[in-house]
């Protein structure tokens, strides 16, 4: 069930300050957007970035060209153009921003893949990229709708497995609170874990905002978590204490759920969106003290999830029961789409700025 770019309900910008439709009409020119300056705010804006404009690229020897369709709107992306993380550098101001992307192969003089191909990998926001091929690969599942692929199939998806059935091992009869329920990866948790019997609560960023019902994609139950009576909702939701959490958010959710979860609970850490899209610490009394009590008095498994570790032992299995699961209509995927390369900048904005409902996609060739 696509969720289309024109409703303002939905938080896509519909805004676009430059008109670029005779370009689309040039086949031999090409757009790339590029990391124009670093985030001046708490996240980064449309004006972070640049259009470029050159000409169409060629594919050298043991290349293809390949033209860009979907673009993935992930969490991760915000390191690519600020350091949050001792772990990795942004890109340098100038060079092409990148991400997960579905394209579909022009020309090829590389064995692997053929004209024609669908390929997904991590890839240069641009009209046409000429690559290698070493960070892509060739796509040979059908799925109904191609939009799905990069949420489904993507980092959303897999981490939502992950966190689901391998590292927190939801179970049947438990119950799993899931934060951020609005995302793409929480919707995909949400049905994997009533798959697997459990009770599943969903905590929201703000109002529900869309026509899927809650249930529809695996909820028990669905709570505003800027309601005044947030707190008392969520323990009304989870009478028999919580199991499982898959903590996207952090900040007051995480308060708000520790004194629920049960004995020997687990805690998957897979988000933190709190911290991406505050301007510091917060303030008041440091609650790390409480939190490591409840650590040790409950025997909590507190459980960090990265899923590029999991990519060679667990990825193909995903992959195929996720086909499956989508294909029987047992697993639904909804997509914020969001139309234009052009608009990358501001659907990234609206991914962390706004109650944007669904994996938020961009139709890089519309």
């Amino acid at each position: 069930m696509s969720q289309g770019g024109d409703d303002p309900k939905m938080g896509v910008c519909q805004e676009v300050n430059i008109n670029f439709t005779w370009m689309k009409n040039m086949n031999d020119v090409n757009r790339r957007i590029v990391l124009d300056e670093r985030p001046r705010y708490i996240i980064p804006t449309a004006n972070c970035f640049r259009v470029v404009t050159e000409p169409k690229p060629r594919a050298g020897k043991g290349e293809m060209l390949l033209r860009n369709l979907w673009l993935s709107m992930d969490p991760y992306l915000l390191s690519k153009v600020k350091r949050f993380s001792q772990q990795g550098e942004p890109l340098a101001l100038g060079e092409t921003m990148n991400g997960l992307a579905v394209a579909q192969v022009l020309s090829s003089d590389n064995p692997d893949f053929a004209a024609g191909d669908m390929v997904m990998g991590l890839l240069p926001w641009a009209d046409y990229v000429a690559t290698d091929g070493r960070r892509a690969v060739k796509l040979k599942v059908q799925l109904p709708r191609l939009a799905s692929v990069p949420g489904a199939l993507g980092y959303a998806g897999f981490t939502a497995y992950l966190a689901v059935m391998v590292t927190g091992k939801a179970q049947q009869g438990e119950t799993v609170v899931i934060g951020s329920a609005n995302s793409g990866l929480a919707q995909i948790a949400a049905q994997l874990a009533k798959r697997q019997g459990a009770r599943v609560v969903g905590i929201s960023l703000g109002e529900h905002q869309c026509s899927v019902p809650p249930a529809q994609l695996g909820f028990d139950a669905y709570i505003d978590s800027r309601s005044e009576t947030f707190a008392e909702q969520l323990r009304a939701s989870c009478p028999r204490g919580v199991d499982l959490y898959i903590e996207l958010v952090g900040g007051d959710v995480l308060d708000k759920v520790l004194p629920l979860l049960n004995l020997r609970a687990r805690v998957v850490v897979a988000g933190l969106k709190a911290l991406y899209t505050a301007p510091g610490l917060p303030e008041g009394p440091d609650r790390t003290m409480l939190f490591l009590n409840e650590v040790m008095v409950k025997r909590l498994q507190v459980l960090g999830l990265v899923n590029f570790d999991h990519v060679k032992e667990h990825y193909s299995e995903f992959k195929k029961a996720m086909v499956a699961w989508i294909n029987a209509g047992e697993i639904q995927v909804v997509e914020n789409v969001v139309d234009g390369l052009e608009n990358a900048p501001r659907a990234l904005q609206t991914m962390f700025e706004s109650n944007a409902y669904g994996h938020v996609v961009v139709r890089a060739d519309a």
